[in-house]
């Protein structure tokens, strides 16, 4: 099943760097700063959402702005641009196997793709990191320590900070 997991993890790498610099390309996202892999407990699939800054719903003076400009469940750029397919027909194919229970499966998906953005932030697809840009892995409805982890090692430690005063336990 390991090599099921190395497939995924080169497939994110790939969607994911061919969506993000396709998204850069895009006029509407000039100001693009939040970029997240996003998933819900289940992790039947595995998608890209972004957001610019002008898309944030609230003025930074707002109380609930790290809400708004660290959560990718209120981000505007949802369409996956048909890159991700061959990313969740693999993710299908590691739920259809027998041989691992649920939760060692949900655990393999999840560390391909927090192992793919790292890859990727070290390569530095999503750019510098600084404290504007914000990267993360996302499972909708979850207080998974993912979440964090991933917030904490993508990210500048004030963007850290500023999501933890909002989503970190």
């Amino acid at each position: 099943m390991n090599h099921q997991f190395d497939e995924l993890k080169r497939a994110l790498l790939s969607a994911t760097e061919a969506h993000y610099h396709r998204l850069q390309g895009q006029s509407n996202s000039q100001d693009l700063y939040g970029y997240s892999l996003y998933t819900d407990d289940s992790v039947m699939s595995i998608g890209p959402v972004a957001n610019s800054s002008e898309k944030i719903a609230v003025g930074v003076d707002d109380p609930l702005h790290n809400y708004y400009r660290y959560g990718p469940q209120e981000w505007s750029i949802w369409d996956d641009l048909g890159l991700f397919g061959e990313v969740n027909r693999i993710i299908a194919s590691i739920h259809d196997r027998e041989g691992l229970s649920f939760d060692a499966r949900r655990d393999g998906i999840l560390q391909a793709a927090f192992e793919a953005l790292v890859i990727l932030e070290g390569r530095h697809v999503f750019g510098p990191r600084t404290d504007r840009r914000f990267v993360v892995l996302w499972i909708a409805d979850s207080a998974d320590p993912v979440m964090t982890r991933s917030a904490r090692e993508l990210n500048s430690d004030a963007v850290f900070l500023a999501y933890a005063s909002e989503y970190a336990e």
